[in-house]
């Protein structure tokens, strides 16, 4: 037996996801630019995650990395693995930063609700480890600080099975521009 693994260069525009394992098995990383919306009636502001989209970011700037996992069925012994774009900074303090929406009356998420058995945060990836990953959705998210300026990539979320290679899935892969906050609006 033998197997083969490369890179291949995706162009931009041309994202390629190569097939999961299960077939039903879905993961998508989306990237949002964190800003201050005051609460209306009170003195006080509320932070709110907006889809970066084409909008560029400025060094400095926090940014809310979001990562979902959608598995069809129980699956046991897997490894989540999200890279980070390049030159991110893992924000230790998260749990003090409300990004629930808006409108959302007990948010999005709970800090406290992990679906994973122990976690890494590397220089330049975070790693979940899972002892029995349940079906259904899972998400988790990370604040992270912008500190490089220029045309950043990310590679795709991986899952895998950490005792086979039946088990598989990519998010696609992504890219974003940072700029120098000193020459913003020059």
């Amino acid at each position: 037996n033998s197997i083969l693994e490369y890179d291949r260069r995706i162009q931009k525009g041309k994202n390629v996801v190569p097939r999961s394992s299960p077939p039903d098995l879905a993961i998508e990383r989306e990237f949002y630019k964190l800003e201050r919306i005051q609460i209306p009636k009170t003195n006080s502001f509320r932070v709110q995650g907006v889809p970066i989209g084409e909008n560029e970011i400025k060094t400095g700037d926090i940014i809310l990395m979001k990562v979902r996992i959608n598995a069809p069925f129980e699956i046991p012994y897997v490894k989540v693995e999200a890279p980070l774009p390049s030159g991110a900074e893992v924000l230790s303090d998260q749990a003090n930063i409300d990004t629930r929406s808006a409108d959302s009356a007990d948010g999005d998420f709970g800090y406290f609700n992990y679906w994973w058995t122990h976690q890494d945060i590397l220089d330049d990836r975070i790693v979940f480890f899972v002892t029995s990953m349940n079906s259904g959705k899972a998400e988790f998210q990370a604040l992270l600080r912008m500190e490089l300026p220029g045309q950043l990539n990310a590679y795709p979320v991986t899952f895998e099975g950490m005792y086979t290679k039946a088990v598989r899935g990519y998010s696609t892969a992504a890219e974003l521009k940072v700029v120098e906050a000193s020459m913003v609006g020059k």
